[in-house]
């Protein structure tokens, strides 16, 4: 009898036990979740709040020149966006200073802006790639005495999804120079002007490729999260001084970036052509430290930004695997 007393004492005492740890689970949980909840709804009524306030100036005709200055410099605008953003800037009446390795092309576009908008423009003939401390500080002495408002650092490069080996050393080296290098080093040759004329807007081309690691463009994605970083940074550096610096951090746009892929070019909503993205990106120039520049870009990334993080990941890498596999059987077909 004393030990059957004996087993339900210590059948009792372990449901206890049990009870005890699944309350403290529930609670550890409870307050898991709460942390959760308040973590993503102060992000998201700090970015309304922030949505709210730039709102009423949204729709607001701009005047860029009195707002920055005189002077707008584009990389990479032999097409693409860059060529876009010179072409509505040019239409706000600045002067441009164009920034691309084709000079034939430079020179086209130079000649059909100057007539079309009446402004001025500068041709700087330079494979961003090889931009050495040295051309970067006689670009600066070239530029110097202008009254240089805005900076678009535009250029990249981006290759179709493969395995980091897979790539080429020479495109590795490119892409590192290009995405990253020319914009730490046009930042550097127009920024002291800026900060002597107190005013200046400089906008670096960032991707919602940054914002986590994405496996099959892994370095793409990590200049891209460096420029977000640096961008951010020097904003907090020199904002005291009338300079704004922003990120944009836009999903996929139909570029030749995109020509790979079908798929991503399919939905034009989510991937706008480039007249479409400059046209709403425009307006957000100078009010975010760093935004999508297109609205259904930023349902995307908020989104992306709710869920773990390891599951955004392993969703990036599946959706790259795909488009890998398309790209290789379009460059078949091409064959």
């Amino acid at each position: 009898m004393a030990a059957v007393d004996s087993v339900k004492l210590l059948v009792n005492q372990m449901t206890s036990d049990l009870q005890n740890y699944s309350s403290f689970a529930w609670n550890l949980l409870s307050v898991i979740g709460a942390w959760y909840t308040l973590k993503y709804s102060v992000k998201f009524c700090c970015w309304f709040i922030s949505c709210c306030k730039c709102a009423h100036k949204y729709w607001r005709k701009r005047n860029f020149v009195k707002e920055y200055g005189r002077w707008a410099v584009v990389t990479g605008c032999s097409s693409g966006i860059g060529k876009q953003f010179m072409h509505k800037l040019a239409e706000h009446g600045l002067n441009i200073i164009l920034v691309s390795r084709n000079k034939d092309c430079l020179e086209e576009e130079a000649k059909f802006i100057e007539t079309a908008y009446g402004v001025q423009t500068l041709l700087v003939v330079q494979d961003l790639e090889n931009l050495t401390p040295e051309i970067t500080q006689k670009i600066q002495d070239r530029i110097n005495e202008l009254d240089i408002g805005i900076l678009i650092n535009n250029a990249g490069l981006h290759e179709s999804p493969k395995s980091f080996t897979e790539v080429e050393i020479s495109s590795l080296h490119a892409m590192v120079q290009v995405n990253m290098n020319a914009v730490v080093a046009m930042t550097a040759a127009v920024l002291p002007g800026m900060l002597s004329r107190q005013r200046g807007l400089i906008v670096n081309m960032s991707s919602g490729g940054g914002m986590f690691p994405v496996p099959l463009i892994s370095l793409y994605s990590s200049t891209k999260a460096f420029v977000d970083h640096f961008s951010q940074a020097l904003h907090y550096e020199v904002a005291s001084k009338n300079i704004h610096v922003q990120s944009l951090t836009p999903m996929y746009i139909s570029t030749r970036m995109t020509d790979y892929s079908t798929t991503i070019n399919s939905n034009k909503f989510f991937t706008p052509s480039v007249e479409t993205y400059v046209k709403h990106a425009l307006p957000t120039l100078g009010r975010f430290r760093s935004n999508t520049g297109y609205f259904p870009h930023t349902i995307q990334c908020y989104f992306a930004m709710l869920c773990p993080r390891f599951l955004v990941v392993k969703f990036s890498h599946r959706m790259q695997l795909n488009l890998q596999k398309e790209a290789a059987s379009i460059q078949k077909k091409a064959k």
